[in-house]
């Protein structure tokens, strides 16, 4: 069986159950990457949960400030809010 990860286009081949240990969080067996809040790239495995990384935290040494964070999602919201308004 093909299983198809749509945010890295590409495969994953499984035809055994031990097969789906490659794929285990539903997406493929590459690094998300995605960019999260905090300006760090995710680091875990593909996932299909959370992928607007909302409940996963950052794993990694932030040295930004809660301000920071505050700025960011403010200014996410405010692009969305301004991209569907126009």
């Amino acid at each position: 069986m093909q299983l198809y990860c749509p945010r890295h286009n590409i495969y994953s081949t499984v035809s055994r159950p031990e097969d789906f240990n490659k794929v285990s969080e539903g997406g493929c067996s590459n690094i998300c990457g995605e960019l999260m809040a905090c300006g760090h790239n995710c680091k875990k495995v593909c996932h299909t949960l959370d992928r607007e990384h909302l409940k996963i935290p950052c794993r990694q040494r932030c040295e930004r400030s809660v301000i920071w964070y505050i700025i960011l999602l403010l200014y996410s919201e405010f692009n969305s809010l301004a991209f569907h308004l126009f």
